[in-house]
């Protein structure tokens, strides 16, 4: 054997040695993104909200503040590591950061990373042992978020949609009227008058008690737009059947008729109305229990008008700042684990600026919490420090208490209360 076949055999030797191992190391690579991804399902009941700008509806939200619990377990930027490629191919979040403010552009996810991960998915599921383990936790945590997004999905992609809005429209032509009004809205449309709320009649938020819908909605519309919506389907469903093989969902299961009223109330047809608008009329008619004829609380007509101006992503609040007069009314929503809403409200009517004369009312300030249940409101006591707070305010010039990203603050007492899961706590 000559001198150069030698050679040209050893390289030859080298270079399979050298894409052995470095095959060798992506699958460890591979092996331990997985092992990684199994130990933050094994602690998603030990999340933190990274978001602090951000009010923290954990476990019962959409996939922002989803996004910002699991980001506690796996960072933005150590994802990015793990993968073989950029995460985004375009957008406004950088450096291991969202920029979640932008109302102008999204993060454009890449179609080869979302695949790397959808690959990793099915192979962390494809271990039965840890899909035993991990169950309670995924249920706990995951599983509305999952079949909220797959009820959706399909929804968009059901064979009798045009038969719902247009009679001489393709199931694709409607499909991409309504992602496109979406992603037109940028994310931020939270107006029942959009496309898919006023025709497809699929109502996921009451039947898992999420309250986050619209926004799941809105990251298909994304995905849609950026060209990863069927790879996301693809591994949400490996993962949602790896973990309910069983589970065979209808659409019967979460349809209903845009006539039926959503409250149980005659004058109130209501049509599709976030889950605190339905809220806001229970409040409304827990006041008319009193009897009272309280200019404050008597919006007659005007309520629906007022929830559609004044709401928020927390409730409604309604504030009137007037030379004579101040008028408050806020209420915000905390959910409880099964399925229930913890709900605190103030209305405040306070003095204003003028001197000049005599107020011609008394100024009032009141404090409730009730618990929500299936269109039901039921008064419930006040913990008793913030009892024993709010008795001690004064009234003049504001609102003397406020609502904080997670709970309340009272300005007399300079104390701010945080809710823990199950109620008030003071901070």
């Amino acid at each position: 054997m000559t001198k150069h076949a030698i050679f040209s055999k050893m390289a030859r030797t080298i270079a399979v040695f050298a894409l052995a191992m470095v095959f060798s190391a992506f699958m460890s690579g591979d092996d331990n993104n997985a092992q990684r991804f199994k130990n933050a399902a094994l602690n998603l009941d030990k999340t933190s909200h990274t978001l602090v700008d951000e009010f923290d509806y954990w476990p019962r939200c959409g996939i922002r503040i989803t996004g910002s619990h699991l980001a506690s377990l796996i960072s933005l930027e150590e994802l990015q590591q793990m993968l073989p490629c950029p995460l985004y191919i375009s957008g406004p979040h950088h450096d291991g950061q969202w920029d979640l403010e932008n109302e102008d552009d999204f993060g454009h996810y890449n179609p080869k990373a979302i695949q790397y991960l959808a690959d990793l998915a099915k192979k962390v599921v494809a271990d039965k042992r840890f899909v035993e383990t991990s169950k309670p936790l995924v249920d706990q945590y995951l599983y509305d978020k999952m079949l909220i997004m797959m009820v959706l999905h399909d929804a968009l992609y059901d064979e009798g949609l045009p038969s719902r809005m247009y009679m001489d429209a393709s199931v694709e032509e409607t499909r991409n009227e309504i992602l496109n009004e979406l992603v037109e809205n940028k994310g931020f449309c939270h107006e029942v008058s959009c496309i898919f709320r006023g025709n497809v009649y699929i109502d996921v938020d009451s039947w898992t008690m999420n309250g986050s819908e619209e926004h799941f909605l809105y990251f298909w519309a994304r995905r849609w737009k950026d060209g990863t919506i069927d790879q996301f389907y693809k591994a949400l469903s490996t993962v949602f059947k790896a973990y309910h093989p069983e589970y065979q969902y209808r659409f019967e299961d979460f349809y209903r008729e845009s006539e039926e009223p959503i409250v149980d109330e005659e004058e109130y047809e209501g049509d599709w109305w976030p889950i605190y608008n339905p809220i806001w009329h229970a409040l409304l008619q827990e006041h008319a229990k009193l009897g009272e004829n309280d200019d404050v609380l008597d919006y007659g007509e005007d309520a629906d008008s007022y929830y559609e101006e004044y709401s928020t992503p927390d409730g409604i609040d309604i504030a009137f700042p007037g030379t004579e007069h101040g008028y408050y009314h806020a209420f915000k929503c905390f959910p409880l684990e099964n399925g229930t809403m913890k709900v605190y409200e103030y209305v405040a009517w306070v003095l204003g600026e003028a001197q000049d004369e005599k107020p011609t009312f008394e100024p009032s300030f009141s404090f409730n919490s009730y618990l929500y249940d299936h269109g039901t409101m039921t008064p419930m006591p006040l913990e008793p420090e913030i009892a024993k707070c709010v008795a001690n305010v004064s009234l003049y010039r504001y609102s003397p208490v406020w609502f904080t990203k997670n709970g309340i603050m009272a300005e007399d007492c300079q104390t701010e209360f945080v809710w823990n899961g199950e109620k008030m706590v003071k901070k």
